[in-house]
C-alpha cells in the first residue's frame, strides 16, 4: 500500500482525540482538558474511564459506579475498539489527512490559535 495521501492537494484538519477511547473528533466538539492527565476528553466517561483505568478514581465506596463504569467500557470501549482507533488515527496521521492539537486558545480579536 502506498505511503502518503492519495490527493497531495487535500486538505488537512485540525483535530483532537479523546486521551482513553483514542476517537478523533472536530477540534470544535465539546469535551474538557484535565490537568490530572494533561489531556483532552470527549466526555466524563471517557475521563472516569481513564481515572479507573489508572487506578485514580476511588471505587470502594460507589461499588454501583464500578459495576456501572465496567459496564460502559466492555459495551462500547472494549480494547478491539481501543486499538481500531489508534490504528486509524495512525494512519489519518501518517497520510497527513488530519493534524492532532492539544489546545485551542481564542484571543480578544476571537482568532483560534492551536497548540
Amino acid at each position: 500500500m502506498p505511503s502518503g495521501r492519495c490527493d497531495p492537494g487535500a486538505k488537512t484538519y485540525d483535530v483532537r482525540v479523546c486521551a482513553f477511547s483514542h476517537e478523533i473528533h472536530h477540534k470544535d466538539t465539546s469535551g474538557f482538558y484535565s490537568i490530572e492527565f494533561d489531556a483532552w476528553f470527549s466526555n466524563p466517561t471517557c475521563y472516569n474511564l481513564m481515572r479507573l483505568k489508572t487506578g485514580s478514581l476511588d471505587v470502594t465506596k460507589n461499588k454501583h459506579l464500578f459495576e456501572t463504569l465496567v459496564a460502559i467500557r466492555d459495551k462500547h470501549y472494549p480494547a478491539h475498539v481501543i486499538q481500531r482507533n489508534r490504528e486509524k488515527l495512525a494512519h489519518k496521521i501518517r497520510s497527513g489527512e488530519v493534524r492532532v492539537i492539544r489546545q485551542v486558545h481564542r484571543d480578544r480579536n476571537d482568532r483560534v490559535e492551536v497548540e
